[in-house]
């Protein structure tokens, strides 16, 4: 339930970040219907972690870095997100890396 929790509001992400234009392939489109988030097995790193933003360099034409930027920018927009997640971090080379609440 939390690994949909984390894909669905990550997809609602990338989804506001093409309709900004920050992307604007078709092949990003099909790869939001993908499960990006693991669970993480170093605590370091997070409770969960994405690969979303590497996943997505090659359509966009995008340094990793950057699209994971972008997203934890748009993940900290969102309500519902700051009742899921303690903190977001990027971390090298574009994981993007969820600490869940304790409340959550």
């Amino acid at each position: 339930m939390v690994r949909q929790d984390i894909n669905k509001l990550l997809g609602k992400a990338l989804e506001n970040l093409i309709k900004q234009g920050f992307f604007n392939s078709a092949d990003i489109k099909k790869m939001l219907q993908t499960d990006t988030v693991s669970v993480c097995k170093d605590q370091q790193f997070g409770d969960y972690a994405s690969n979303a933003a590497m996943r997505l360099a090659g359509a966009a034409k995008k340094n990793p870095m950057e699209i994971a930027a972008k997203i934890k920018e748009e993940l900290e927009k969102s309500a519902k997100a700051k009742k899921i997640f303690a903190k977001i971090e990027v971390a090298a080379p574009g994981f993007v890396n969820f600490y869940l609440t304790n409340d959550y």
